[in-house]
């Protein structure tokens, strides 16, 4: 059997068959590098990627209504709302917006990120969370009860 590892070579096999022949032998199989290695080493390397920890807001534009929230992960909160926007979907995000959601549209919705924590390796994900609790308290009290979902 003959394994071909280049893969512009393969493609050049392909593109010189006869025509209406099998463009690659039925014994050569093609080769390209392990894309398990190559899926490690991007994984290690969001790993070790510091996340951005903070409080957002999930503001109604229309009502003037906020949902004040946490992340470990401040980008995947963004991430989330853009997918939200892209699909209208409503199953991205908390439950106490869904049905404003469903009514008037994500166009209708902004996040606003108000607070973010120093990234720090001596902080464990525990302690960062207890900071987030706090700072979702704090922020509450300066929205105020009125306007919170």
């Amino acid at each position: 059997m003959l394994a071909i590892t280049d893969l512009p070579v393969a493609r050049a096999l392909m593109r010189t068959a006869a025509p209406g022949t099998r463009a690659v032998p039925p014994r050569v199989t093609i080769l390209t590098m392990t894309d398990h290695a190559r899926r490690r080493e991007l994984s290690a390397a969001y790993r070790e990627t510091p996340r951005r920890a903070g409080i957002f807001l999930i503001r109604n534009t229309t009502s003037g209504r906020t949902l004040v929230a946490s992340s470990l992960d401040l980008d995947s909160e963004q991430h989330k709302l853009e997918f939200a926007r892209t699909t209208g979907s409503t199953g991205v995000f908390h439950r106490v917006i869904v049905p404003d959601v469903e009514r008037l549209g994500w166009a209708a919705f902004t996040l606003e990120i108000v607070e973010e924590l120093p990234a720090s390796r001596e902080r464990t994900a525990a302690q960062t969370r207890d900071d987030l609790a706090t700072l979702v308290a704090l922020w509450r009290e300066k929205v105020g009860p009125a306007l919170l979902y």
